[in-house]
């Protein structure tokens, strides 16, 4: 999924593996599915003129998977930041203390080993 991402100079990678401690194969994967949608929903709503050419040719909807490789050729979007990848891995945390009734001692304990 990530493969051939663009990750910003100097992404620390430890310490992504870092937080990803519980989590499951399918946690793995939606975490990088939403760090990957990150650029790309910021560079919708920063370029709002751009989705409204779209719609006036004829594009169906405001959805960027409905823009053609045509019309998606220049459009450039910011490598990924550890920072696309931290709020899935939180609130993981804070889900995995609900499930095993740890309240917010999970979360902590998480903390303090950070």
């Amino acid at each position: 999924m990530l493969k051939n991402a663009e990750l910003e100079e100097g992404f620390d990678i430890d310490a992504l593996v870092g937080s990803t401690g519980g989590m499951t194969g399918s946690d793995l994967k939606e975490m990088c599915r939403n760090a990957a949608i990150r650029p790309l929903r910021e560079y919708i709503r920063t370029n709002p003129v751009e989705l409204q050419r779209h719609k006036e040719r004829g594009g169906a909807g405001d959805s960027a998977a409905q823009l053609t490789a045509e019309e998606t050729a220049g459009v450039k979007l910011r490598p990924l930041v550890l920072t696309d990848f931290e709020l899935t891995s939180v609130n993981h945390a804070h889900a995995l203390g609900q499930a095993y009734n740890l309240g917010e001692d999970l979360f902590r304990l998480r903390e303090s080993l950070d």
